[in-house]
């Protein structure tokens, strides 16, 4: 009985701790190869914006996902502008594209409270975005996945150290 009742301690506080690192149901069901990786953080001034975990495709080197926890509320318009300056900022000048998956992005993102989670997964040549509990929507271009990603993990991110962290980069 005791031992029962310290496994079941132990698997409640292995949970709770390691919560953050896991992908939600949905996105495990859809992409069971992928293992966490690492993690970092976003922050503005003295501001928490998000968590941030880095999951790999422990098959395929080429798919990853990242998961977003925010720590305040965040309008949909909000991220998406600042989705697409980000890429414009990676030289991107293709405007048509850009108006395009400008357009994708605000039938995809929601607006976000505080504690909710944003997925966006790079699988094949499409991105997939889902929430805690559904798919929101997909964009099937491999040079918005790449743009996409690499506002976090491109060598020209305006976030190194976030970047750092993620892809375990010793300075």
């Amino acid at each position: 009985m005791l031992k029962k009742f310290l496994s079941s301690v132990f698997i409640f506080f292995s949970l709770s701790l390691n919560a953050n690192e896991y992908l939600p149901q949905l996105v495990e069901k859809n992409h069971p190869d992928f293992q966490f990786s690492s993690q970092s953080e976003f922050k503005f001034l003295m501001w928490k914006i998000y968590n941030i975990y880095l999951f790999n495709n422990k098959y395929n080197e080429n798919e990853i996902a990242l998961k977003l926890k925010y720590n305040k509320d965040i309008n949909k318009e909000k991220i998406i502008e600042s989705s697409i300056k980000l890429i414009i900022r990676q030289n991107f000048t293709n405007q048509q594209k850009i108006n395009s998956w400008q357009n994708k992005l605000e039938k995809i993102i929601p607006d976000i409270k505080k504690n909710q989670i944003l997925i966006g997964v790079k699988s094949n040549d499409k991105t997939i975005f889902y929430n805690s509990k559904i798919k929101l929507g997909e964009i099937t271009d491999p040079e918005f996945s790449k743009y996409f990603f690499n506002i976090w993990l491109g060598e020209n991110t305006i976030e190194p150290n976030i970047r750092k962290d993620l892809l375990k980069i010793d300075e």
